[in-house]
């Protein structure tokens, strides 16, 4: 299980393994049951040590009740359970780099293929989902598919959970049916925007998704919405007003990804600081328009 939550604007992860752990475990458990695994982790972000001990309390509780550990509820199935605490890298939210780090690498991404459902962790086929993916096959399977299915809309059915967060009067942690439109979530949800500004951009899909403008305010959030420009990724939402200067933002997210390069590819390693000395000129007034041109000519390198 992927808790190792470092994206910047994220905290959904936190709420659900401090709030309903359990919900977690049970997701593990129905995932381990379909694949047949015999052992888990749970993979915490390094800064979650608050959240690492409220897990750890209800595994303890888990196995009290027989519902880890041999011969789960005198059954034949049988499944381990243990928490590991990440040392707070980034890359480590990659799943290959988490398996390294599990292992007691250096936490850096393996080439693949193989892919992690082949050969993950010490050679065994390893699957790997996110806390929040495992926190819905639980309701799935409490409130049946065919109910779930009824919920979002036609292109995508279920819900996801966003975090809302810069210049609106209601910030916080939603969970929201797929079609969700930007505007929608600005004005319903977030309660429009602060002190009646004008809306400048968003950051959608957290700090690796993409910087929008208003003529994807209406693009629905589902499966399509990155044909349209706009990410869901982690599910971050960042609303910005017409105060916000867009190339500051791209530095200061380009900034960040320097700093958590984890170093073994040399386009992420010197791209990203290229890039982010490219945006310092721009912001310092020094640039040129062989700076755009550059910063234009990294982006396919950098993808």
């Amino acid at each position: 299980c992927n808790a190792d939550e470092s994206e910047p604007l994220m905290f959904k992860d936190r709420v659900l393994l401090e709030s309903d752990p359990h919900s977690v475990i049970e997701g593990i458990l129905l995932a381990a049951f379909a694949v047949g695994a015999q052992r888990g982790f749970i993979y915490t972000r390094g800064e979650y040590e608050q959240q690492a001990q409220i897990v750890e309390r209800a595994i303890e509780q888990a196995y009290e009740h027989r519902l880890l550990g041999e011969g789960i509820l005198s059954s034949e199935f049988s499944f381990d359970l243990e928490v590991h605490r990440g040392a707070g890298a980034y890359i480590c939210g990659e799943e290959t780099a988490l398996i390294e780090s599990l292992e007691g690498q250096r936490g850096e991404p393996r080439l693949r293929p193989p892919y992690p459902a082949e050969a993950g962790y010490h050679g065994a086929p390893t699957l790997v989902n996110n806390v929040e993916t495992l926190a819905t096959a639980s309701a799935i399977v409490r409130i049946k598919a065919k109910q779930y299915r009824q919920i979002g809309n036609s292109s995508q059915p279920g819900t996801r959970l966003f975090t809302l967060l810069g210049h609106v009067n209601r910030t916080g942690l939603f969970e929201l049916p797929y079609g969700f439109t930007l505007r929608e979530m600005i004005e319903d949800i977030g309660g429009g925007m602060q002190w009646a500004a004008k809306f400048g951009c968003a950051l959608t899909g957290g700090a690796a998704g993409t910087i929008v403008g208003v003529e994807q305010l209406d693009v629905p959030f589902d499966n399509r919405a990155t044909h349209h420009g706009v990410s869901l990724g982690s599910g971050g939402i960042l609303i910005c007003d017409d105060s916000v200067s867009p190339v500051a933002l791209l530095r200061e997210l380009m900034w960040f990804f320097e700093m958590e390069s984890c170093g073994k590819c040399t386009p992420c390693r010197v791209g990203t600081h290229v890039a982010r000395q490219t945006l310092d000129r721009l912001l310092e007034g020094t640039g040129t328009s062989a700076d755009i041109q550059s910063l234009h000519a990294l982006i396919p390198t950098l993808k």
